[in-house]
């Protein structure tokens, strides 16, 4: 992995935020999230110390026409309240502020203790005001310790800075000393935008986008899965035991947009390896939505060049879609991909056809492929025991039609036509029979 040398300057995040415990008027515009982000504020986060693992939900509460973001941490254990407005810059330890604009507090309540802190700028210096329950406190090295755990928490669950924060950590450590600051984050948000910048850096090995992949695997949330996933398809070379591990991580996620922006990303890098055709197939069948599913199947379709495998897996996936809409638009965009289909294939295709309740939609899906792909004599055979279990003469019709122009002359094959035509009423079998005309038999 090419990383640049570290830089040693100090940590200077420009941004306005504020976390509080205090409720706001209910005309205020409320989120209940687990993560915060802004583009113009980077994340407005705070996860626990690193004392305390655990994780709280947390209420920000924007207010229109201000740079002002109002979040409350509340665990059984602990409260954290922080706020700062302006530019703040850390010390290149990220155990203290250096210098900042406005102001900056950070409190935790934890064991009936309130330990406060503000920082201003005056007369070019920072000054510290330190308290223990509202009591004036010296800044101390128990104290300095405490607010050695925090800055550092803060800035790793705020994502302040991950870009070079992650070259100085590479620097220092190597991909460990990544893979193990970014395992330390509790933020969804924050962790998510760790492994993106990681993975834009540069390529990683098999071992470390494996542990990146566990760790996305861990993330409760779809969109920073989702955002991750993405991150990793397209900046990295996926082997195939990747492509299953991401896969199976797909299978796990409640969304299916989600779920269908991973399957999207990867599918013009799919592994033509069996196994991942397979670990596709099984993710596929996690998704509820059938238009999510028909999606997916369209993003597979669009690759220039499918192998078997692959073929095979689209058209085995259009047959859990429910929809019959979204079934006969998978299947016609997988037409283009038969031009050079074995007997199986085909065969494949049309049983999936035949699933089809609607006689419009299968009777569409029926004349592409006549009109679209060649087909043998018993493509033509199968095409005619497709049409099974439709209802409407019109749209029988339309299939006999189609494949009236376009068979070979063979006996055996027009006397399957006929049996098929003489089903229909009188004005439907006529215009079948007149389309044979031209064959001469």
């Amino acid at each position: 992995m090419n990383l640049p040398p570290s830089s040693h300057r100090p940590l200077a995040f420009p941004f306005s935020f504020s976390f509080s415990f205090r409720s706001r008027s209910p005309s205020a515009l409320h989120y209940v999230v687990r993560t915060i982000t802004t583009t113009a504020l980077g994340v407005v986060m705070l996860g626990a110390s690193a004392a305390q693992a655990d994780i709280g939900d947390f209420m920000t509460r924007f207010f229109p026409n201000t740079n002002i973001f109002w979040v409350t941490r509340n665990t059984p254990s602990q409260q954290i309240h922080i706020k700062v407005s302006g530019t703040i810059v850390f010390t290149p330890a990220e155990d203290d502020v250096q210098s900042l604009t406005g102001k900056a507090v950070f409190q935790e309540k934890r064991d009936g203790r309130v330990m406060r802190i503000v920082f201003e700028m005056k007369g070019g210096a920072v000054t510290r005001t330190f308290t223990i329950n509202g009591q004036p406190q010296v800044l101390d090295v128990n104290s300095r310790r405490w607010l050695a755990e925090m800055l550092p928490t803060m800035i790793r669950e705020t994502d302040m800075d991950s870009g070079p924060r992650i070259k100085r950590l590479y620097t220092q450590g190597g991909a460990e000393a990544v893979l193990a600051e970014i395992e330390r984050i509790q933020s969804d948000s924050a962790r998510g935008r760790y492994i993106k910048s990681f993975a834009a850096a540069g390529p990683l090995d098999e071992k470390s986008l494996l542990r990146l992949l566990g760790i996305t695997a861990k993330t409760e949330s779809d969109f920073e899965r989702r955002g991750a996933l993405v991150a990793l398809i397209n900046t990295q070379v996926l082997s195939s035991n990747q492509q299953i591990a991401l896969l199976n991580i797909v299978a796990t996620m409640d969304s299916s947009f989600d779920q269908r922006s991973v399957f999207t990303a990867l599918a013009s890098k799919l592994s033509t390896d069996a196994a991942v055709a397979q670990a596709w197939i099984a993710a596929l069948d996690h998704i509820d939505s059938s238009f999510e599913r028909r999606s997916i199947i369209d993003a597979l379709a669009r690759v220039e060049t499918l192998t078997p495998w692959q073929i095979e897996m689209a058209i085995q996936s259009t047959r859990t879609i429910d929809s019959d809409f979204e079934h006969a638009t998978a299947l016609a965009a997988l037409i283009k991909h038969l031009g050079k289909a074995a007997p199986a294939q085909i065969d494949a295709y049309l049983q999936s056809a035949q699933q089809i309740e609607s006689d419009f939609e299968r009777r569409s899906v029926l004349v592409k492929l006549v009109n679209r792909v060649t087909l043998d004599k018993a493509g033509y055979t199968a095409v005619l025991q497709a049409m099974r279990g439709m209802d409407s003469d019109f749209e029988i019709c339309a299939v006999l039609t189609a494949v009236a122009k376009k068979m070979p002359a063979d006996r055996e094959l027009v006397s399957h036509y006929r049996r098929t035509a003489r089903e229909l009423g009188d004005f439907q079998r006529a215009q079948a029979e007149k389309a044979l005309d031209h064959l001469h038999l």
